[in-house]
């Protein structure tokens, strides 16, 4: 760093999407937030692949193929969590390597790039800002669904985040697959992933940063469901406060290959041609009752309905026997046992990720409280909505941000939060976690 050069902070939120990445940045010296418009097209995201090109070698997103498009290597990030999933078919070899030992690799090659399209777009965006000479000191938070964060598959972030860390200095270039596979290798052998201000958090957490901020938050107990083009991620958590400060006991958690791509791509069954116009854009916008060429089977109503249910029922069990408040009228739930004469209060879901605003997914998840008899556990429902966005952020697009915005936070490591599993009996939990198993954000990163 020059002599005498401004320091500034900058921190980078990515959320690593299966179709597509969206970044966000803070930069705590003027106390802004953005989501960026990155990449060749200036968009709010990016789509989340790479180019394999006829010449044999891999394109990172930075870098425009210098021949035809041999493939596309895409749907990163499901194949990163589970190289074993056939929901979104199956891959073998790669340029005669096995796609299940290319898919670290890969990742963190389109995750470099990710990163040097996201810096220049804020040395772009904030180019008055940050004057010719200003020194910014880089960090990024990288999100993992909370319901794999105590797994195997948070270590494999973690690294294929520290990897792509350290490969955003170097000149992008096209390799072939075996070439990146022994550079990552190389790299890996001297990576000390907690030295690098890079970190995974869980995405249900970098949500609900912000959400936790506001005063007016009632404690109580809420669901949480992010409908991505991938997934589906669902929980139901307690919010505690104790004066400014909140605390998250993340009761229940699960997250399954139900998101609207997904869904599209089941109900197309072997048909895929069109399937985005055909079959994902009437899920998204068609109504409670989507009019695609292709039905939707009851099946797959009853699989989400199945999370939801055991996104509720996991909560439930462990909750205090005592009541506690999140309703504007009523505590939320007291757990009788039978049913109550007098009006329940309604669970807050709040919803998020591209499918928010599907008409489709809302009926669903509504209907999921009569089918499965929860007014046996002392509730009348669930209340849909949206998290109100932190200031700066526009309304209308925070729900398809969310997570990016919130893994931005500045104080996102220092939420406190219990995961599932943290949980020694269904007692009365502690009003914030003390020791373990629970802790800080900070503890579990």
């Amino acid at each position: 760093m020059p002599t005498g050069a401004h320091v500034v902070e900058a921190i980078l939120g990515v959320d690593f999407g299966t179709r597509f990445t969206k970044v966000a940045v803070y930069l705590p010296h003027i106390d802004e937030r953005v989501v960026l418009a990155f990449g060749p097209l200036l968009a709010p995201f990016i789509p989340s692949r790479l180019a394999l090109g006829a010449d044999g070698l891999v394109y990172p997103v930075d870098v425009e193929p210098e021949t035809q498009v041999a493939t596309w290597i895409d749907l990163l990030k499901m194949r990163l969590a589970d190289p074993s999933s056939d929901v979104f078919g199956t891959v073998g070899n790669l340029s005669g390597v096995p796609f299940k030992d290319a898919i670290r690799g890969l990742s963190a090659a389109y995750l470099a790039g990710v990163l040097r399209q996201a810096e220049s777009a804020v040395r772009r965006i904030f180019a008055q800002e940050l004057p010719p000479g200003t020194h910014i000191e880089w960090s990024a938070n990288f999100g993992i669904p909370a319901a794999r964060f105590n797994s195997d598959t948070h270590v494999t972030f973690q690294e294929v985040a520290g990897i792509a860390w350290t490969w955003r200095e170097s000149r992008p270039e096209p390799l072939r697959v075996s070439q990146l596979l022994a550079q990552y290798d190389r790299a890996l052998a001297g990576l000390s992933p907690r030295d690098l201000p890079i970190r995974v958090a869980p995405e249900l957490v970098a949500s609900l940063a912000h959400f936790g901020e506001h005063r007016n938050t009632k404690a109580g107990l809420y669901g949480f469901f992010d409908i991505g083009g991938g997934t589906l991620d669902g929980t139901m958590f307690q919010l505690h406060r104790a004066g400014d400060r909140a605390f998250f006991d993340i009761l229940s958690a699960e997250v399954e290959e139900l998101g609207t791509m997904a869904i599209a791509r089941r109900a197309a069954a072997e048909i895929f041609q069109r399937i985005d116009d055909v079959i994902e854009t009437p899920i998204i916008l068609g109504g409670a009752t989507p009019n695609t060429e292709i039905p939707i089977s009851m099946e797959i109503e009853d699989s989400i309905r199945a999370l939801v249910k055991r996104v509720a029922d996991g909560a439930f069990r462990i909750m205090p026997r005592e009541p506690v408040g999140s309703d504007a009228d009523r505590p939320v739930p007291r757990f009788r046992g039978i049913r109550r004469a007098a009006r329940m209060p309604a669970v807050p879901i709040f919803i998020a990720g591209g499918g928010a605003q599907s008409e489709w997914y809302r009926n669903v998840l509504e209907r999921t409280h009569q089918i499965f008899d929860h007014a046996a556990w002392g509730i009348s429902g669930f209340k849909l909505g949206l998290i109100p966005p932190p200031p700066g952020v526009p309304r209308q697009e925070y729900a398809r941000f969310m997570v990016a915005v919130g893994l931005t936070s500045e104080h996102l490591h220092s939420v406190s939060f219990r995961l599932p599993g943290g949980f020694m009996s269904p007692q009365r939990v502690p009003a914030h976690p003390t020791g373990q198993p629970g802790g800080h954000a900070a503890d579990l990163a």
